[in-house]
Formats: structure tokens, C-alpha cells, sequence
């Protein structure tokens, strides 16, 4: 027995928080600047590319390499210490399995995915009208649907109500014409 009431074969299998945490910002900052010296990897910064224009403007995502490679660090750093979890807590079995009607709820939603891959790129055109709040809240309800469903798929073992949650994309939808 190691100190902390761990046994030793556990502390070997499982790193400690400070060691995740390490690692990803390390990796983060791989994943950031890399795209400066390799330009085929410049997809690599739009994480901190979106969070810069958000938290700062335009004016400063166009202008501050420093502050946008920063903002990248940050967040492919959360997204890697976070992910891990993620992943190692889907990876676990579930108590009990997927009630049938949650299974039929979810192949519903995933047929309805086929359309989506056609009607996803035309959403784009609700800014047509000009960049209002109901082309924005209409496009991404329907740009987030698959990872909606990314998540259900995922989630739905241990929480069979989550299939329910495509449901917020149909009322984004639905509900994008009342913001004018």
C-alpha cells in the first residue's frame, strides 16, 4: 500500500490530475503553434481563433498572433484534460441496457440525420436576409445537430432520457422565427 489509502497496482494504471493536466497543456501547446511553421495545419487554430473573436473582436483576431495562439492553448488544453475523462468514463459499462423505446427514439433520430447532410450546408443561406439573430439561431441549431446526436449516442446507456435532447435543435429551429 503506497500513502493516501491507494494501493500501488491502482497508481500505476490511472495518472494523477497534475500529470493529465501537464500533458495537455503541453500537447495544447504542440497542437498551437504548430500551425505557424506547417500552414497545412492552420485548421488547428480556429478553437482559439472562435474563443479570440468572442472574448476580444475582430479586431484583435486579426491583429494578435500572441493573444490567438494563447487562446488556442487554452482551448485545446481543456479540451484534452476534459476529454480524457470523457472518454474514459464511455468507455465503462453500463448498469443496465438502453430501454427499447429509447433505442427507437435514437434510430429515429439517426434517420433523420440522412437528410441533414443535405440540408446542413443550405442553412447557410439564412443570412440571406442579413446576419439577424434568427439566421444565427437557426444555423446552428441545425449545424449542432449531429453532435447532438454524437452525444446521445454516447450518453444513452446511462441516461436513457438524453435521447430527448435533438429535441433542442427542432425547437432552434422552430423557435428562430420568434426572435424577430
Amino acid at each position: 500500500m503506497s500513502g493516501f489509502g491507494t494501493s500501488d497496482s491502482h497508481a500505476n494504471t490511472a495518472p494523477s490530475h497534475v500529470t493529465r493536466l501537464i500533458l495537455s497543456v503541453l500537447i495544447s501547446c504542440l497542437a498551437s503553434f504548430l500551425p505557424f511553421a506547417f500552414s497545412k495545419l492552420l485548421f488547428l487554430t480556429l478553437p482559439g481563433a472562435l474563443l479570440t473573436l468572442l472574448v476580444f473582436g475582430r479586431q484583435v483576431q486579426l491583429t494578435s498572433l500572441t493573444i490567438r495562439a494563447l487562446c488556442n492553448v487554452i482551448v485545446w488544453s481543456i479540451g484534452l484534460y476534459f476529454g480524457t475523462a470523457l472518454w474514459k468514463w464511455g468507455q465503462g459499462h453500463p448498469n443496465r441496457p438502453s430501454p427499447r423505446a429509447a433505442n427507437v427514439v435514437f434510430v429515429v433520430w439517426i434517420v433523420l440525420l440522412l437528410p441533414w447532410f443535405l440540408l446542413a450546408g443550405l442553412s447557410g443561406m439564412a443570412f440571406e436576409g442579413g446576419a439577424t439573430p434568427e439566421a444565427y439561431a437557426f444555423v446552428w441549431s441545425v449545424w449542432t445537430y449531429a453532435v447532438t446526436l454524437g452525444i446521445v449516442a454516447v450518453v444513452r446507456r446511462w441516461t436513457p432520457l438524453i435521447v430527448l435532447l435533438p429535441v433542442l435543435n427542432i425547437a432552434g429551429c422552430a423557435g428562430s422565427g420568434l426572435l424577430h
